[in-house]
């Protein structure tokens, strides 16, 4: 069975989620396998299957946006890894809403590679690179290149309170651990069917 979504304004949504969604934590990244009551089980690539409590989920739904919309002063989160030439090479580009602006900002460990680094920060400025484009984006004090290749999926996201959580979807749950329990409110789903890039 489905699970049942509160209806939240996007306002109110876009409050909760920024004291969570994006944030260090756990973030459960697979296909929905199962659902009974508040638990959701996620089966991840690796084969694991995860159970998640969600006893009041959040539905964010992530969707592509051309590289071509971002414009200086927009605030993103880039996944990265080490590239060749030392600066940092993007997994993904998320734009945050306006809402979001500063949430986590900052240069952090990230979870998608041994070598994996999350960067929130501001857009200083767009350069074309070959086939890349170069962003300079500035968090506090620091400046730092972040290198996005065509093949790096860019998207924005909000909250979707219409929408269902069902089996067979590839979800990433933001969700934190206390002992052998995990739990989450925040559910990030693809319009396209895949895994949000985070």
């Amino acid at each position: 069975m489905p699970l049942d979504l509160k209806t939240l304004t996007i306002a109110a949504a876009l409050t909760l989620v920024s004291a969570t969604a994006h944030a260090a934590g756990l973030r459960v990244r697979g296909e929905v396998k199962a659902i009974d009551g508040p638990m959701i089980s996620v089966e991840a690539a690796t084969g694991q299957v995860v159970d998640v409590s969600v006893p009041e989920p959040v539905v964010l739904l992530y969707r592509d946006i051309d590289i071509e919309d971002i414009a200086p002063g927009a605030y993103v989160a880039a996944p990265t890894v080490k590239g060749a030439d030392g600066n940092r090479r993007a997994l993904g580009l998320v734009v945050f809403p306006e809402a979001m602006r500063g949430l986590n900002e900052g240069f952090k460990s990230w979870d998608l590679g041994s070598d994996s680094k999350m960067t929130n920060a501001t857009v200083a400025q767009i350069v074309a690179r070959g086939t890349d484009r170069v962003f300079t984006v500035t968090y506090g004090d620091e400046q730092q290149l972040v290198e996005v290749p065509p093949s790096a999926p860019v998207t924005t996201f909000a909250p979707a309170a219409d929408a269902d959580i069902q089996i067979g979807m590839k979800v990433v749950i933001f969700a934190e651990q206390s002992g052998d329990a995990i739990s989450g409110q925040y559910v990030g789903i693809h319009e396209n069917g895949g895994l949000p890039p985070l």
